[in-house]
């Protein structure tokens, strides 16, 4: 069964509460996990709601050697991590930027072949090159429209929304009645990576970001890397996201989607517990359906991982920082604290939003890995895709078109010089 639709059918089977055995068990010894490791995460929620405390505790309960598990948030993960990166001292176990060329995983990351999850997970090679795996996804994702039910119901808009254009009118209705109809929290920066993840939803294959590299103007009109930002700047110059698009109000946006003060966001399903955060009653009021991305009808998903450990090579304690990784995986409630599809083959997640979202029976597409070159070409080109700011800075350029141009020949001279 393909990957995609073998988790899909397993998400209305409930969380497991007991972890199964798995088929692998790592080569150390209990008294070989032990001293201490810092751990870096972009999840400053889960810090804040106590999870890394109650899981660094279960961690030294199996593993009494350990003296502590030093959890640290970074708001910004990306700005805040890649200097770390850049001086090698970046902790024990870290979550691995998409910047990073495949080439040069083995530079920055140790293999984690031998914590004996291979066969256990999904997207275990996504972070491989050369039979090594130097990180697994912390969870799985699709990706839509979070929405809050009353907020769309009052405005008598029916869901789903299967084109463009309902989308578009809706927003116009959301507006008349007083709510903010799609939040992009443009001002975080990192939110608006899934304008670039809309770019293959609509090209219909992932596969698309390498193709970039053959094409002269990937942001030219009528390339789905230009169609996904007309969405979403048709909906910035329309008024239809927040007043304020300067500041991080990442935090606050969580509280307004669930009170339907702000209608809808598109992001994965992970966020959708963190709306809950502020709503007892999320798991009610809080749906989930997919994005349109033209006026065809056919209902699409993004299908993907997210972050990836990745332990450093640096490390002192390489052994303790694997036997954290594995733990995280395999032995504790991650997933559905986090708001993800397990990625642990053997457990299911019992979020009554997955189950909306595939009933609408959509096209599934699945995230693919992009090729090293990609990555230098984008690094080359300066554009940040999959991080966002650069889709911040094209939406309040004072001349769009000519930003457009200046990509598009940006991206030309660094495929010339990556490719030739």
């Amino acid at each position: 069964m393909n990957t995609t639709y073998a988790v899909m059918a397993g998400l209305m089977l409930g969380s497991l509460s007991v972890f199964p055995a798995l088929a692998a068990e790592p080569g150390w010894q209990i008294s070989d996990v032990s001293g201490s490791i810092t751990f870096y995460t972009a999840r400053t929620d889960l810090i804040e709601q106590g999870h890394y405390d109650r899981w660094e505790k279960a961690f030294k309960e199996k593993y009494p050697a350990v003296t502590d598990v030093e959890v640290i948030g970074l708001t910004d993960y990306p700005g805040q991590i890649q200097p770390r990166m850049q001086s090698k001292d970046f902790g024990d176990v870290v979550l691995i930027l998409d910047s990073i060329p495949r080439d040069q995983y083995g530079y920055f990351f140790e293999p984690l072949n031998d914590i004996g999850l291979k066969g256990e997970i999904y997207f275990e090679d996504f972070w491989s090159l050369n039979g090594k795996d130097y990180g697994y996804t912390q969870g799985v994702s699709t990706e839509g429209l979070v929405y809050h039910k009353p907020t769309l119901k009052k405005a008598g808009i029916s869901v789903p929304l299967n084109t463009l254009d309902q989308w578009y009118d809706a927003a116009a209705t959301l507006k008349q009645s007083g709510s903010v109809p799609l939040a992009i929290n443009m001002g975080a920066g990192w939110t608006m990576q899934q304008w670039d993840k809309l770019s293959g939803l609509i090209a219909g294959d992932y596969g698309h970001f390498d193709d970039m590299l053959k094409i002269p103007a990937p942001y030219a009109k009528g390339e789905p890397n230009r169609k996904a930002l007309d969405v979403v700047k048709t909906f910035f110059d329309s008024g239809w996201t927040e007043p304020d698009y300067v500041s991080n109000n990442w935090e606050e946006s969580k509280g307004k989607v669930a009170t339907g003060e702000y209608a809808m966001w598109f992001l994965g399903n992970w966020s959708i517990p963190q709306v809950g955060g502020y709503n007892d009653n999320w798991r009610e009021e809080i749906g989930f359906m997919p994005i349109p991305v033209d006026n065809s009808g056919q209902p699409v998903v993004l299908f993907g991982h997210d972050w990836a450990y990745g332990v450093s090579a640096f490390s002192n304690n390489k052994t303790t920082a694997k036997a954290w990784v594995r733990f995280l995986l395999a032995e504790t409630d991650f997933a559905d604290a986090a708001g993800f599809i397990p990625t642990m083959k053997n457990q299911h997640s019992s979020m009554p939003q997955l189950a909306e979202i595939m009933s609408y029976h959509p096209k599934v597409i699945e995230v693919k890995a992009v090729s090293s070159q990609f990555t230098e070409v984008a690094n080359r080109a300066r554009l940040d895709i999959f991080s966002g700011t650069y889709i911040r800075d094209l939406l309040v350029a004072k001349d769009f078109d000519g930003e457009i141009n200046r990509i598009n020949r940006r991206w030309a001279t660094a495929v010339r010089r990556v490719m030739h």
